[in-house]
């Protein structure tokens, strides 16, 4: 197991994140096969981690729906319940919550919770540890500054894009939008300080890249820019190889409202400084990319949404790879899908007496211990049978058990009155 929980965007080094991305590699390329499907909804029962439940204080599509497809889709059941209709809204504790859930048969708890009065996820973690509950707890989204599935689905599509600028730590990519509250762009940034990219914050002054991202970034050597002037006047000149936007969150500031005319005054500059306006997607290079964690608003038109520069949708594409893979390294072994895999191969079987049947590996009993031999036995048969050559490459020989055909012929044997045992017409050595 590389980890008990998806807590935060820190958690997940350099090395981590190169193992997930292996596996979410597995995941999709499992996934585009009849074969590969069915084997992967096998993982999740076959660990008896059915049941998992999403618990959300804050709206969601793509987050929810992602987790929700990529549980089905390993063979589990995901459950959405909103916060505001749990005992939560009564007053109840986390701790209580995650006791409650693990008793009531939970193997995970996906927890999204957008206000930053509390660190909900570090009291989830810590009643883990502390009443010792196999519960896997994920953070999918906290306050505004954690979102560590986001920030891992966005690596593992800049590097299936952008795979040497990554690895040789050439890559240079540019945030724009509410820098101050969105826990998208501070968890990615984060996230990405192992890969030493150069990174150039541009936002209005009043929505500026927090203090405490700019110190991580400086304790790992990162080089950094803070440019406060709009896109469309510097994203010719910038060189970025990514321009990555977001909307203004204003679902996550506790202001917003309270002062209509300063609100009004940012939300009318947000797209001068931080959209895709027609000079700005003219002046950018055919080989740069935008991407944006959605939903967007006017910093990324409708117009635009067609761009092949735009890769938005392939990020949420890759959303369900990868939390399958955190999945999957949490609950499965290196070896599951590979056993699954196996159990899935089709087959024929012709039996002795000319019975054709289709069937799949998982349904053979034995495999003649003979390399050369396509003799199997199925687990509803006692008869021995033949699959085809091609099939037969794939599985595994029972060992020691031979079919009629391989299995040596005993010599004839005699007792003599005294009780001496002969050999009669023995077989040559």
């Amino acid at each position: 197991m590389l980890f008990r929980h998806v807590g935060y965007a820190r958690d997940f080094d350099k090395a981590l994140q190169q193992r997930i991305f292996k596996r979410a590699r597995m995941m999709r390329d499992s996934f585009a096969t009849k074969t590969g499907k069915d084997a992967l909804r096998n993982i999740l029962p076959l660990k008896d981690k059915r049941n998992h439940l999403l618990m959300f204080k804050g709206k969601s599509t793509r987050t929810a729906s992602t987790f929700i497809a990529s549980i089905l889709n390993l063979g589990g059941n995901a459950i959405p319940l909103g916060w505001e209709a749990s005992s939560m809204a009564k007053g109840e504790m986390v701790p209580a919550m995650v006791r409650t859930q693990h008793a009531a048969g939970f193997s995970s708890l996906i927890i999204r919770y957008d206000d930053d009065d509390k660190d909900v996820i570090a009291e989830a973690i810590a009643t883990c540890e502390e009443w010792n509950l196999d519960l896997f707890i994920v953070n999918a989204g906290l306050g505004n500054s954690e979102h560590p599935t986001q920030m891992l689905l966005d690596i593992f599509t800049i590097q299936g894009r952008l795979p040497e600028k990554l690895r040789e730590e050439r890559l240079k990519i540019a945030f724009a939008g509410d820098l101050a509250y969105s826990r998208v762009i501070q968890s990615l940034a984060v996230g990405l300080k192992e890969y030493k990219p150069e990174i150039s914050f541009i936002s209005q002054p009043k929505i500026r890249i927090p203090e405490w991202v700019k110190k991580e970034l400086n304790d790992a050597g990162v080089r950094f820019y803070e440019i406060h002037e709009p896109l469309e006047h510097v994203i010719g000149s910038l060189g970025a190889d990514i321009y990555y936007l977001t909307r203004l969150q204003t679902n996550l500031r506790k202001d917003w409202g309270k002062d209509t005319a300063a609100d009004e005054e940012l939300e009318s500059q947000f797209l001068f400084y931080s959209g895709i306006t027609e000079k700005a997607a003219k002046a950018a290079p055919a080989e740069t990319l935008f991407m944006h964690p959605k939903p967007s608003g006017p910093e990324l038109p409708e117009w635009f949404e067609k761009d092949p520069r735009n890769i938005a949708i392939e990020q949420i594409m890759n959303g369900i790879p990868l939390r399958m893979a955190l999945y999957y390294e949490r609950f499965a072994g290196d070896d599951d899908i590979e056993i699954e895999l196996a159990r899935s191969i089709p087959v024929t079987f012709h039996s002795k007496d000319g019975d054709v049947v289709a069937t799949t590996s998982a349904e053979i009993r034995s495999v003649c211990s003979d390399p050369t031999c396509t003799a199997v036995k199925l687990r509803q048969s006692d008869g021995w049978g033949n699959i085809k050559p091609a099939e037969h490459v794939s599985l595994k020989h029972t060992s020691n058990m031979l079919c009629p055909k391989h299995r040596p012929t005993p010599p004839d044997r005699i007792k003599s009155m005294s009780g001496e045992e002969k050999i009669i017409n023995p077989k040559p050595s």
